[in-house]
């Protein structure tokens, strides 16, 4: 292996997980502003909490529908 393909593989590797990262980090800091999510659409603490419970959901589920399994492939 060279080192021009050692430097791709680290840094496809590092993409993927700074990715990854950010990608929890986003729904990490939307808990934290909550209050201001409340009063900028004029919903309750529960009805926020239960959007992103269900859009959590759904995104775990989300491969289903993106990426159907092969079939006899």
């Amino acid at each position: 292996m060279t080192a021009a393909e050692h430097a791709n593989q680290r840094n496809a590797v590092l993409a993927g997980f700074l990715g990854w990262t950010l990608d929890a980090f986003d729904f990490f800091i939307l808990t934290l502003v909550i209050d201001d999510v409340e009063r900028s659409f004029g919903k309750t603490r529960p009805d926020i909490r239960f959007a992103l419970t269900i859009a959590r959901e759904v995104h775990g589920a989300g491969w289903i529908v993106d990426e159907p399994p092969e079939r006899g492939q």
